[in-house]
């Protein structure tokens, strides 16, 4: 065999270890149990709740408790239970008015500017602060030494859907009322009272911002004058007999007057009458008109 006939073998020779040597060494790799790396769990970041206390003083007098008035989530209703010392404070509080009656207690209900308002009042913190003024006039405050407001509060995170304590309370030395203050609100509302429009069967009323100022001053007078009560008006247009008519509207006064109970009215304090067709504002002629005289009228009557 020629030296150039055993050089090529060679190189062949090469090859062929080469490739098995290959495939042995990468079978082996290929089959080796591969180590999984367990990836940890994205951490998320929990915000905790915020909470205010009971907390209010005067002097020698003072209430401090943990525990608070809680609302849910875009709501104006207490939620229940509500704690045994909450109601120990609020008895605490009567007393104390009960002997200084130039005090008024101030009543501010925080809101989340994220929250949706689904009371009648302006903002929901001035709804929150009327459901804590109704308990304590419940409990032998009198209405008249209570003040309510409502203010955006930044930074209040719920617990669970709950915010725990979303008010503030201070007591006051009462401010004697400009004269003639009370009739210029009764005048103010009485000359441009709260109309509503709604279709009988509706569900739901819906305020816009300036409806729910001209409530909140519905509820402000009724606060301030005892002997007052909420008149709500029903009326219709000329569609149908005047029987029927009288009967629908006192069918959507009653309608009203049941909403403006679930936002924290006295039952007591409100009436109903139907006018029924009697007192058109508009022409029946036009469908614009009759809907205008389709309506419901909430007023004062002194």
């Amino acid at each position: 065999m020629s030296k150039k006939s055993l050089y090529l073998l060679g190189i062949l020779a090469t090859i062929i270890l080469g490739t098995l040597l290959y495939i042995k060494l990468c079978s082996c790799c290929t089959n080796e149990t591969q180590e999984t790396v367990p990836i940890a769990p994205t951490e998320q970041t929990v915000v905790p709740g915020t909470s205010y206390p009971f907390q209010v003083s005067s002097g020698d007098f003072s209430v401090d408790y943990q525990e608070n008035f809680n609302f849910a989530e875009s709501d104006f209703k207490i939620v229940d239970p509500l704690h045994q010392k909450v109601t120990a404070g609020v008895f605490a509080l009567q007393k104390f008015l009960e002997g200084q009656p130039n005090q008024t207690l101030s009543i501010t209900g925080f809101y989340d500017e994220n929250e949706e308002n689904n009371s009648a009042f302006p903002n929901l913190g001035m709804a929150r602060a009327n459901a804590i003024k109704n308990f304590m006039v419940g409990k032998g405050i009198p209405v008249g030494q209570l003040v309510i407001n409502g203010m955006a509060k930044s930074g209040m995170e719920p617990t669970e859907g709950i915010y725990l304590g979303p008010c503030a309370f201070s007591i006051n030395t009462t401010e004697l009322p400009e004269e003639g203050a009370l009739e210029a609100l009764a005048k103010k509302i009485t000359d441009d009272p709260l109309q509503l429009r709604f279709e009988t069967g509706e569900s739901k009323i819906y305020l816009n911002a300036q409806q729910r100022q001209k409530f909140a001053d519905i509820v402000s007078y009724l606060d301030k004058d005892p002997n007052a009560t909420c008149i709500i008006e029903g009326h219709t247009d000329n569609t149908g007999t005047p029987e029927t008519n009288m009967a629908l509207g006192k069918e959507r006064a009653e309608f009203a007057k049941k909403y403006l109970i679930r936002q924290g009215l006295a039952p007591k304090r409100i009436e109903t009458v139907s006018f029924g067709s009697e007192r058109p504002i508009a022409t029946n002629d036009t469908e614009a008109g009759r809907a205008q005289n389709r309506r419901t009228v909430i007023n004062i009557q002194q």
